[in-house]
């Protein structure tokens, strides 16, 4: 419980997200090689702005990590 007041009044809302990727991009569609990924987000927000971490993982292999700091949409 102490752990909670810490933090109390300096993080605001915490959101997590999930979704699958499919695609590719090609010239000629019989040339196209489709890629599947599953990617995971957290975007909190702190005093200096909304933080994100968010991870996509590949089922061939490939992965990616981003990292942000400012808003992710604009209104």
């Amino acid at each position: 419980h102490e752990i909670g007041r810490l933090f109390e009044g300096a993080l605001g809302r915490a959101c997590l997200g999930g979704w699958i990727e499919n695609g590719a991009v090609f010239e000629r569609f019989d040339a196209a090689q489709f890629r599947t990924n599953v990617s995971g987000g957290l975007i909190m927000e702190t005093p200096v702005g909304p933080v994100s971490l968010i991870g996509s993982a590949g089922f061939d292999g490939r992965y990616r990590v981003y990292v942000g700091l400012g808003p992710v949409f604009r209104r």
